[in-house]
């Protein structure tokens, strides 16, 4: 998208926004990093209002954005043990059937903790974010573990299939084939999963951080929470920071578990390239063979 286009649909989801909030604050609004199904926005500042508007009204990112709302004005009923970290409480929101669709909340402090974040970091900095994070996902993963079968329509499954439509015949021969038994092994053992609540999405930019104090100060973005297997949360953050991070959350993790972080990992950049083929996003497709074909030739 070029800078005019972009520029064109901020202005026209903001003076939608105004139009149907009538508290909508005053003063200067900023565009903010996004996300592939939505756009992201500022309203003043110290500390601000974020406003996270669906993409694409009338679709799947209206009704991802919708379901992220309703979780996290449910989510202190869930909660056995609290939260050690903020996560965005929801100000207002507006969902219009094929239509405008979006929810406000207080900005939290802090900062995204991207990998090139990390990597520069102490060593005692990063110990500190890791138990940080890991205590956060041990409260979070302390509902409802309970053992769960795999779902008629298992959303694995579905992304192997899709895969199958869309990127296999972009692949080598020999990736295809390695991807293919990533897929059926895991598959072939889903009835010992566990489901707890989760992120779904635990890592890079939805982890906030103070780099005054060297410890986490929040988490974003609950677009995919929901019930699911635990190990997820924890191939989001391996993925994002590596082994020594995992190992510092202070998170318990038996051969099992790290069974299935490896084929989480294994789907990311796989999700990344059916996203694209179903979206014609051109260069999600792109970074997702390559990211692919990397994987999957070692």
């Amino acid at each position: 998208m070029s800078d005019a286009a972009r520029h064109e649909e901020e202005t026209a989801m903001l003076n939608a926004i105004r139009r149907t909030w009538p508290d909508c604050p005053t003063g200067p609004v900023r565009a903010a990093a996004g996300g592939q199904h939505h756009m992201l926005f500022c309203f003043g500042e110290n500390p601000g209002i974020m406003v996270r508007v669906a993409r694409h009204p009338g679709s799947e990112s209206a009704a991802r954005l919708q379901r992220e709302h309703g979780f996290l004005l449910s989510l202190p009923e869930e909660l056995p043990i609290p939260l050690p970290l903020p996560v965005p409480r929801p100000l207002y929101a507006f969902f219009e059937e094929h239509g405008l669709s979006y929810f406000a909340y207080a900005r939290l402090s802090g900062e995204p903790l991207a990998p090139e974040v990390w990597s520069r970091l102490a060593l005692p900095v990063r110990q500190s974010l890791a138990r940080d994070f890991g205590g956060f996902l041990l409260a979070l993963h302390a509902t409802g573990a309970s053992p769960y079968g795999p779902p008629a329509d298992d959303d694995w499954a579905s992304l192997y299939r899709d895969a199958e439509e869309t990127v296999f015949d972009h692949l080598p021969p020999t990736v295809e084939a390695r991807l293919r038994r990533h897929f059926e092994a895991f598959l072939a053992g889903r009835l010992d999963t566990p489901a707890t609540l989760i992120h779904g999405d635990f890592g890079t930019t939805n982890l906030l951080w103070d780099p005054n104090t060297g410890h986490a100060t929040g988490v974003l973005d609950f677009t995919e929470a929901g019930f699911g297997d635990p190990a997820l949360d924890l191939a989001a953050f391996h993925a994002s920071f590596g082994d020594l991070a995992l190992s510092d959350t202070g998170y318990p993790v038996d051969s099992s578990m790290r069974e299935r972080i490896d084929f989480y990992e294994g789907t990311f950049a796989l999700q990344e390239a059916v996203f694209g083929a179903r979206h014609q996003d051109a260069a999600a497709f792109a970074a997702g063979i390559d990211g692919v074909i990397t994987r999957f030739s070692r």
